[in-house]
């Protein structure tokens, strides 16, 4: 009502910009009990233990706004006007956030509690003066960060565990006693003491158990008993912004006892972030501006250049050559950093002219170089090969012992056995591998040599090229001049040279001294290639730093990006490419980083991360060792079915396998590889989510899956329809039957929208009956002229889609049949099937929402009962309830009783040709009453269950 009689929400945005423009002042709190999750278990000594955690917040701010236009709106303005003017807004804001965390472990009785209290506290406070400005119709916003006063810690935590010990009844005698101690004291000294203390305190050790002989604490020290304690503070400073972070950690815990995660919880631990100006660094103001559209282009401070020359090429191939001949002036060590440059070379680009010549010159010197360390470290029975592997081996690695230089030198020979080139490229290569690492490997999981998938990955994108060449010579044409990245790249190294940016994004720092520093972000788009441009540059006149991200979608299936940085983008650069393909006969997609040069702060932290690995995360998993490309990344995720995945992560020096990785949803494998069975996007796209979160229910081998996955063997008479499953809301949007024939084969009926859907066996076939006319199989799929519903063969059977009707799939063939519903009919269907609510202790449940315990009372109560034995249905089940034929002795009294369970009976002049016995509840009555009211016996269902 108040809707229907509010003010539109055109008035409704006009007044609360019209407040904006007066200036508006509001204060803003909202408290939350985040959680609250207990558990009480019963012990042994008869005490109840409480496993508990609370979270509470209260968050909090203060917002003071005021905006302004160019030109001044009119008094009754319309939202249209505000296009056409330019906005200001002046904010100052300080939000704030407050959250505490209990997690209680103790005894916990009405009286007497006893427990072990973790308390983390958690504070935040960022003010912030903000000045925007926004023009619409120009496509510009700007928006300035102002100085403004900052209290000492911008966000702290504080962890604190402690035991506490108290009485309900004599509060004021609570009892709190910290983990660790406030003051620890040093341990005695072991030198003999010689006062009368001593004496005594020395007779009295020697009958503890608990304290050490004197000779055995000579021979084993005693640890101190101290806390293990930790304070660092780390500071950086961004002199861009002029402002100071420093994160304070202080720490104190158990960990003397055991080095565990639980024992380095218990204690005190304290982290602190604080922003401080720089001394001496006066920064007015903190600007970000956004220019979108054709004026982007005028924004930009520094106009960007990419088509420098590039560096000589041969110049990394004499440094490595130089390490070849001279390893001794690196300490015989060969930097793993600079090692699969030339392999990486052509795939990147080809070698200029100048750089062919080095490289000649080149192979020239590594030739002489080989045949002189070849004479050298083999015999004189070797053969050429061998002398070639001990060269190829004592340059690669020269720090290695002899015998596993051989062992190596074999594999490398191998490989330059096939072609002169590939034992160039293993010349100029160097592993990255340690001893250490692999060794750990090894220790944590087994290692396997053998390949475990032998086909390899077919790429969708190469089929599509090919395809689209066969169809088609224009897009031949198209596909093979830009059927790669590097073609693409090449025509074209800064798209700005030809297209305009499509936005542009400058942040900045407005100084005392005027001097200018900040990034401008640029973004060119060239939508004839499908290629996106960023480039993140430095605006300081005397840096020349910039990031380069470069995107191009190759095809529907695959996309290739290069990310470079550095000095003008030539320093690092990254290839990144995410493909879809086969591998065998399942659908896969494989994720792929290659680089030439990385930081060695990347390798430093990537090793220190690997290094927390826990070994209980290499559990399952199969690594072997394979020929993998050297400064390459894979992962390949194959997917063997719609709810398992196998995924393959290669390095340089490992292959790992995490084979039948189950997930909690379903994959739409068939609709990704073009079976959706909807041709609309947001059909797709509604079809496709359905699936993933679909409730099913199946039928094999005689055994029948509910939706809450529970199995019971389901018992029906011939002839006789069961709903399987129904929309049990007052729409009632489907209704699903099911019936076995005089030959026990299973038939289906599907009511929804309009139409009634009959599938039954037929033969090898199976029979589609739209409103009792068949539909030959030939005619499908079926598209349901008003309503989206389709019915399509599907494998050996047929399939009726109806996800918008909340029926996802009902499929059915001559032994199977499956249903599913879509995520938001869970918990309202009915039926055979459930109500696919996660609620298995409650699966049994009749039409009249009685719990049953017995499978088949359950099966029986949802029977369709037929009205005489003429009935066309052939069924001749009816419900009814039965009477004990004995009197009971209830409560003194003699009592008739009745099921109040439906039990399925043959009709009036029809007599049983197959019995099942069934387990039912039955309510009793006293005789007189079941014999002078027999309209009593209408609402036995409703009774309870005396016997």
């Amino acid at each position: 009502i108040a809707l229907a009689t509010g003010p539109s929400a055109q008035a409704f945005g006009r007044n609360t910009f019209k407040a904006l423009l007066s200036g508006a002042s509001f204060h803003i709190a909202k408290p939350l009990l985040a959680t609250e999750v207990r558990r009480i278990l019963p012990t042994a000594a008869g005490l109840p233990m409480e496993l508990s955690l609370y979270t509470a917040a209260v968050a909090a701010a203060a917002v003071q706004v005021k905006a302004t236009t160019t030109p001044p709106l009119p008094e009754n303005f319309h939202l249209t006007h505000l296009l056409k003017t330019d906005i200001q807004l002046e904010t100052e804001i300080k939000p704030s956030i407050a959250m505490n965390t209990f997690a209680v472990m103790g005894i916990n009785t009405a009286i007497l509690q006893t427990a072990l209290l973790s308390r983390a506290k958690f504070n935040s406070i960022v003010p912030a003066k903000i000045a925007a400005r926004l023009n619409i119709n120009e496509g510009h916003f700007k928006i300035e960060a102002l100085p403004v006063p900052v209290p000492e810690h911008i966000a702290a935590v504080h962890v604190e565990t402690f035991a506490v010990a108290r009485n309900i009844e004599d509060l004021a005698a609570e009892r709190i006693t910290p983990i660790i101690p406030a003051k620890v004291w040093e341990p005695m000294s072991r030198e003999i003491l010689t006062s009368k203390f001593a004496s005594s305190a020395s007779a009295s050790w020697s009958k503890s158990s608990e304290i050490l002989h004197q000779d055995v604490v000579a021979d084993k020290p005693i640890l101190k008993p101290r806390a293990a304690q930790f304070e660092k503070k780390y500071c950086a400073k961004t002199y861009a912004i002029g402002l100071k972070s420093c994160l304070k950690i202080a720490t104190e815990n158990a960990a003397f006892m055991r080095d565990i995660a639980l024992y380095k919880l218990a204690g005190k631990h304290t982290v602190a972030l604080s922003l401080k100006p720089i001394e001496g660094e006066v920064i007015e103001r903190l600007e970000m501006e956004v220019q979108v559209g054709p004026k982007a282009a005028e924004k930009l401070i520094k106009q960007i250049n990419l088509s420098e020359e590039e560096l000589v090429a041969g110049r990394p191939i004499l440094m490595k050559l130089k390490k070849i001949l001279a390893p001794g002036l690196r300490n015989g060590t060969l930097s793993s950093s600079s090692s699969s440059s030339s392999s990486r070379s052509k795939s990147s680009s080809a070698f200029s002219s100048s750089s062919s010549r080095v490289s000649s010159k080149a192979i020239d010197a590594v030739a002489q170089a080989r045949s002189l360390r070849s004479s050298s470290s083999s015999s004189s029975s070797s053969s050429s090969h061998s002398s070639s592997r001990s060269s190829s081996r004592s340059s690669s690695s020269s720090s290695s012992s002899s015998r596993s230089s051989s062992r190596s030198s074999k594999s490398v020979g191998r490989s330059s056995r096939s072609s002169s080139a590939s034992s160039l490229a293993s010349l100029f290569s160097s592993s990255s591998s340690s001893s250490r690492s692999s060794a750990r490997i090894s220790k944590h999981a087994r290692i396997s040599k053998q390949v475990i998938y032998r086909h390899k990955f077919q790429k969708y994108h190469k089929r599509q090229a090919f395809t689209s060449q066969r169809t088609s010579a224009a897009v031949s044409k198209s596909r093979s001049s830009a059927s790669s990245f590097e073609a693409i790249y090449s025509k074209n190294k800064f798209l700005g040279n030809e297209v305009a940016p499509s936005f542009a994004i400058i942040f900045r720092a407005v100084r005392a001294d005027h001097k200018v520093h900040g990034f401008e972000l640029s973004a060119y788009l060239d939508r004839s290639t499908a290629r996106l441009q960023i480039i993140l540059a430095a605006l300081a006149p005397d840096n020349n730093w910039k990031f380069c991200a470069d995107g191009v979608v190759l095809s529907k299936h695959k996309v290739t990006a290069k990310i470079a940085w550095g000095a003008e983008c030539k320093q690092y650069d990254t290839m990144i490419t995410a493909e879809m393909g086969l591998l065998g006969p399942s659908p896969a997609a494989r994720f792929r980083v290659a680089w030439n040069e990385l930081p060695s702060a990347f390798k430093r932290y990537a090793k220190r991360a690997y290094d927390y690995i826990p070994a209980s995360t290499w559990a399952g998993l199969i690594k072997g060792k394979d020929e993998n490309s050297v400064k390459q990344l894979s992962l390949t995720v194959v997917a063997t079915s719609d709810k398992t995945l196998d995924l393959i992560w290669k390095t340089p020096t490992r292959t790992v396998y995490k084979l039948a990785l189950h997930l909690p949803i379903a994959l739409p494998l068939e609709e990704v590889k073009g079976l959706t069975p909807f041709d609309g996007l947001a059909d797709k796209a509604h079809y496709l989510f359905a699936k993933a979160n679909a409730a099913e229910c199946s039928f094999a081998r005689d055994t029948m899956t509910t939706f809450n996955n529970r199995r019971y063997k389901n018992e029906m008479p011939l002839s006789c329809y069961q709903v399987l499953a129904r929309d049990c809301t007052e729409e009632l949007k489907f209704i699903v039957l099911l019936k076995k024939d005089h030959i026990e084969q299973n038939h289906i009926n599907v009511k929804i929208a309009d139409i009634d859907i009959d599938l039954h066996p037929k033969n090898t076939d199976v029979i589609v009956k739209i409103n009792g006319r068949e539909i030959p199989i030939n005619n499908l799929p079926y598209q349901h002229p008003t309503a989206k519903i389709q019915i399509r063969p599907k494998g050996e059977g047929i399939s009726i889609f109806a996800p918008s009707h909340g029926l996802h799939e009902v499929y059915f063939d001559r032994n199977t049949w499956k249903v599913k519903v879509v995520d938001w009919m869970k918990g309202q269907t009915c039926g055979l099937c459930g109500k696919a609510d996660g609620e298995v202790k409650q699966e049994y449940r009749t039409p009249n929402g009685r719990l049953t315990k017995n499978s088949i009372s359950y099966a029986h109560s949802w029977v369709l009962p037929a009205e005489s034995c003429r009935d066309t249905t052939e069924c001749r089940m009816k419900h009814e309830s039965v009477q004990l034929q004995k009197q009971i002795n209830l409560h003194g009294q003699e009592s008739s009783c009745y099921s109040v369970e439906p039990v399925l009976r043959c009709l009036p002049g029809c007599f049983p040709v197959k019995t099942t016995s069934v387990t039912v509840g039955f309510h009793c009555m006293s005789a007189d009453s079941a014999l002078n009211h027999p309209e009593s016996l209408s609402s036995i269902y409703d009774n309870s269950v005396d016997l």
